[in-house]
């Protein structure tokens, strides 16, 4: 974030991987047509204030009528947050932590560096996924599958 609040360029890597996972989520979605997918430019509110997840996802039955002005009034079910190069771990659970604690249910974190998915849940449990796996939509999205192969898959 920039002193105005206003989100520095991810890069292109960052935005190639969030693309990907965006994407099947939406197809998806528009077959199991469950919930409403946010890209970044929707704010939440976090314990920690205000903050951009690169993908939100909140269940059908919980969206409330978007308004006008500020951050929507509901926390999102599904938090995906994909990390650029030079977050310290500390500061990458800070955040999980903060999206947690204010009612998400799961966090998805893509490491491009590693090739890596972490799946963070509301009951306490930590999940690494290995390069080559797959990331499931659990109870949240039923029947959906994310391979990380496909997500990291070269330019």
């Amino acid at each position: 974030m920039t002193a105005r609040g206003v989100r520095e360029p991810d890069g292109f890597r960052h935005q190639l991987i969030t693309s990907r996972v965006f994407a099947r989520l939406a197809l998806y979605l528009e077959e199991n047509p469950i919930g409403q997918l946010y890209g970044a430019e929707v704010p939440f509110v976090s314990t920690s204030g205000v903050a951009t997840p690169d993908i939100a996802f909140i269940r059908k039955e919980r969206i409330s009528q978007p308004s006008s002005a500020g951050p929507p009034t509901v926390v999102p079910d599904l938090v995906v947050d994909v990390l650029i190069p030079g977050p310290r771990p500390i500061q990458i659970l800070s955040r999980v932590t903060d999206w947690l604690r204010a009612g998400v249910q799961t966090v998805w974190v893509f490491e491009p560096q590693r090739s890596i998915g972490r799946i963070y849940r509301c009951d306490g449990t930590e999940e690494v996924i290995a390069q080559g796996g797959t990331i499931t939509g659990e109870e949240i999205l039923p029947g959906f599958t994310c391979s990380l192969t496909e997500v990291f898959a070269a330019e």
